[in-house]
């Protein structure tokens, strides 16, 4: 769902994936299942909306450790994350 093209579908999707991490062990389940890719693609997105679903659920996401390796090892990632804290933006 994180990759379908309607727009409100990957909002809903990303924030369902948010209300999931609850503990490690689905945050690493999660992050196994390849969400992280398609949450980072989000980051680019036009709308606020989506960039803020996105950005959140990486936020929890994250707090595996074993899900920060993935980040980091993904294309654009942190490029995205540190854009967004671009005021002007």
């Amino acid at each position: 769902m994180l990759n379908l093209g309607v727009l409100g579908v990957r909002i809903a999707a990303a924030r369902a994936v948010s209300e999931l991490c609850c503990n490690t062990k689905t945050r690493k389940e999660i992050g196994d299942l390849g969400c992280i890719g398609p949450l980072i693609k989000m980051l680019d997105g036009k709308a606020m909306e989506e960039k803020e679903a996105a950005s959140k659920t990486l936020s929890l996401l994250l707090l595996y450790a074993g899900n920060r390796r993935i980040f980091r090892k993904a294309e654009g990632g942190i490029v995205s994350t540190v854009q967004l804290l671009d005021a002007s933006i």
